[in-house]
This record gives structure tokens, sequence and C-alpha cells, in this order.
């Protein structure tokens, strides 16, 4: 492999460096949504980047390079809990992810309290709340990025919205859920 090459490789008009800062935030909460621990996330991250680095892709512009690390992001952290240790060593972690990576939602208490409260669903329901609402993908885009049928996201999206309207306080909030 030909590091030099990669160094001055540009991803559509950005360069890696700026790909990294582009795309920081969106690979750092799909990994706080996947990942059980602080650790995880971190790990899953690294590897998200380091992939992106040594990839030869050609991406034709920015949501071809968002769809592509999401897509990525994802399998890492399949991947991480799929090793033998994850499995039978359990890691506890104290502080909340938000606080960790100092992630807060536009900015709103509100919107914060959300976003937890997404981040508290079962992780079929919050990959597919988050990628929807969050990062607006659309259904069929989501079911390509997961690999699964579009049927499957429909379901996951109206369960989770279900489970997500229950615990925000039921009918009182039905705005966010226009």
């Amino acid at each position: 492999m030909n590091i030099q090459n990669n160094k001055e490789r540009n991803f559509v008009d950005l360069t890696y460096e700026e790909a990294v800062k582009k795309f920081s935030d969106t690979v750092t909460r799909l990994c706080v949504i996947r990942c059980g621990n602080t650790e995880d996330v971190k790990d899953c991250y690294q590897n998200v980047f380091l992939k992106l680095y040594i990839s030869k892709v050609e991406f034709e512009n920015y949501e071809h390079i968002k769809a592509w690390l999401i897509k990525v992001t994802v399998n890492e952290c399949l991947d991480l809990h799929k090793q033998y240790w994850k499995k039978n060593v359990l890691l506890s972690d104290n502080n909340t992810m938000l606080e960790m990576f100092g992630l807060h939602v536009y900015g709103e208490e509100s919107l914060d309290s959300t976003l937890e409260t997404v981040l508290a669903l079962p992780g079929k329901y919050r990959q597919v709340i988050y990628l929807y609402y969050y990062e607006e993908y659309k259904t069929h885009e989501i079911a390509q990025i997961l690999s699964l049928k579009e049927s499957t996201i429909k379901s996951q999206l109206a369960r989770g919205r279900k489970v997500l309207k229950n615990k925000l306080g039921g009918y009182n909030n039905e705005e966010i859920f226009a």
C-alpha cells in the first residue's frame, strides 16, 4: 500500500483531515448508539476513519461519503460485538456517552432529553430512529445502509416510535412524531 497516495487523495473536494472533521459527529453518534461503553466508541471511531484513510473508494459526493461511513460504522460496531471477550466481559461506564463526547444536538435541552431517550431504546429501534430523524435518511436508504428490507425498517420505525412515544409521555408529545 502506498501511504503517500492516500495522503494526497481528496475525498470529493475535501482532504482526509477535512473529511474527518466534517463527518466526525455523525460517526461518533452512531458509535454511541451502537456501542455499550466509551472505550468501544473510541475503538470503533478510530477503526472507521482508519478504513476511510486506506480505502480505495472513489466518492461521488458528500452523501456518498456519509453513507459509506455510516455503513462502515454499523459494520465495525457489529464486528466489535462479535468478539469473544465482548460476550464474556461486562464493562461498566458511569459517564453518559453524550457528556463524554460533548454531543448536544442543536444545543436545546428538550432535544437533548429526546436524544437520551432515543439512546435508551432497544438497539434495532435506536439505530433506525436515529438514522431517520437525526441523519434524515429515507427508509429505503436506511434499508440499504443496514442491509435490511425496507419493510423491516418501516416496522422497526413504527415500533420504535410507539416505544419512544410511551417513554416521552404519550400523546402530549404529538409534535415529535409529525
